[in-house]
């Protein structure tokens, strides 16, 4: 639920955000960092379980992500997990 309530506080109801997830991680060449995938996309209306549901399934696509990092990669550890996203809005 931490992910989720981050989302809700963080993000504002009736709009749309392009999100990119970065890592640092460490291998056994060092120190690294990767965009963990193309961007993603979500909408928050003024449904909570809607919210709730979209929310789940975008962590659900980051983790099986990073899983994919990590296999790829041969990661040791993960440093951190950075998220950079923009309100998209639409000009008239």
């Amino acid at each position: 639920m931490i992910f989720e309530n981050f989302m809700i506080q963080g993000f504002s109801i009736n709009s749309t955000y392009s999100i990119l997830i970065k890592i640092e991680y460490v291998n056994e060449d060092g120190t690294q960092n990767a965009m963990v995938g193309s961007q993603l996309g979500i909408r928050l209306c003024n449904d909570s379980k809607i919210n709730i549901e979209e929310i789940q399934r975008l962590h659900n696509t980051t983790g099986l992500r990073n899983l994919k990092i990590l296999e790829k990669y041969h990661v040791h550890s993960i440093n951190y997990i950075q998220m950079l996203y923009v309100e998209k809005k639409f000009l008239p």
